[in-house]
């Protein structure tokens, strides 16, 4: 073991603002891997398909590559924006971007100095269970909302990983500390928990605003509300958070641009270039139709204004059939009664077969709506 090394890459990784740095082996995650197989056949991750591969480097991250001994595990704090519409990590710099550049950085200061190390950074993009990874790192606990903790940021962080070939000492796992608190679970809008420690990713609005292509069940898009992206519910209600921290600010700095962003100016933002406006920031992870059919359910969920009917209207013929499904279900519920008519002729024209169920309840719904309102 080289403890001047242990030292050096822990010192450049906080120099360069990473809140909290680790460092742990990589024996095999026995149990960790053992819960997450049981999570997969239960089908709790959706359509998520890639994350049904590389079972065996999950288990054992050693196998990342010959000579592979220690990771080194470090957290980048950021805290919640009140009252947003896009979960707080996405109205940053994207964080694949930022976390990765700097662990390579790490790397490089290492390489400087003399160390001549092998290393491979995992950022949410490598198949790692990186927060047991974490937790085994002394850098805290997985949560019942299945977030990593630690006492001072909360949830409120994003992880990184650089695997190395040598062999470094490794820190003290961290220990629960959730007790018998449940207000993560109780908070979730769509019981989206459905045993503590388990997210069933079906139930979970981030995943069906940010991973899903296409239509959402009815009942998700009520409980979508006014957001654009993504949901913090389960993060706001740990009482470990919000951060009194900001010390990991310099590499999630918030993007002023993606803060208050409202279902509107979303719509604009999209139709004058989606990739201008967003490709640098994880919300660009839902993809332009993605984004406009979050921001189309937003506005079916919020006040009727003759902005937001004519964006519904807009969509009725868009090119995604998610988004003129959603459009349907949105304009049905504060359209005018003229829109009745729109959402028949465009129940005539269209092919795709799912969203012609959506408009004819979009339909239904519209015509109930505005004969109950001439009585």
């Amino acid at each position: 073991m080289d403890p001047g090394l242990r030292e050096l890459l822990r010192t450049t990784a906080l120099e360069l603002g990473f809140a909290r740095v680790g460092v742990c082996g990589l024996d095999a995650l026995h149990d960790d891997a053992a819960r997450w197989k049981s999570w997969i056949a239960d089908g709790n991750h959706g359509a998520m398909r890639y994350l049904e591969r590389h079972g065996a480097l999950r288990e054992h991250p050693a196998q990342w590559f010959p000579g592979a001994r220690s990771a080194l595990v470090v957290t980048a704090a950021y805290g919640p924006t009140p009252g947003s519409t896009v979960a707080a990590y996405a109205e940053r710099a994207d964080y694949h971007v930022e976390i990765t550049a700097r662990l390579e950085r790490v790397l490089d200061v290492a390489r400087s100095r003399g160390h001549a190390l092998t290393g491979v950074v995992a950022v949410d993009t490598k198949p790692v269970l990186e927060r047991a990874l974490a937790q085994r790192a002394g850098l805290g606990w997985i949560g019942k909302n299945t977030m990593l903790l630690d006492e001072e940021h909360g949830p409120w962080s994003m992880l990184g990983v650089l695997v190395v070939d040598a062999e470094l000492e490794p820190d003290a796992p961290a220990k629960a500390r959730c007790g018998t608190c449940t207000r993560c679970l109780d908070a979730c809008p769509t019981a989206a928990f459905v045993a503590p420690y388990v997210l069933d990713a079906r139930r979970c609005l981030s995943y069906w605003s940010i991973e899903h292509r296409g239509a959402w069940p009815e009942p998700m898009r009520e409980a979508f509300g006014g957001r654009v992206f993504g949901c913090d519910d389960c993060l706001t209600s740990c009482p470990f958070g919000p951060p009194r921290s900001t010390s990991g600010e310099p590499v999630l700095a918030v993007a002023p641009a993606l803060v208050g962003l409202s279902p509107l100016e979303t719509l604009r933002r999209c139709d004058e270039g989606f990739g201008r406006h967003f490709s640098h920031h994880a919300i660009a992870r839902a993809g332009k139709a993605g984004l406009i059919r979050n921001a189309v359910t937003a506005l079916g969920n919020g006040a009727r204004s003759e902005a937001a009917l004519v964006a519904l209207r807009k969509v009725l013929d868009h090119a995604d059939a998610g988004v003129r499904a959603h459009g349907a279900w949105a304009l049905a519920r504060i359209g005018d009664a003229d829109d009745v008519g729109r959402l028949e002729a465009a129940l005539l024209v269209e092919s795709d077969l799912g969203t012609r169920d959506d408009l004819t309840r979009a339909v239904a719904t519209a015509r109930a709506r505005h004969a109950g309102a001439a009585r």
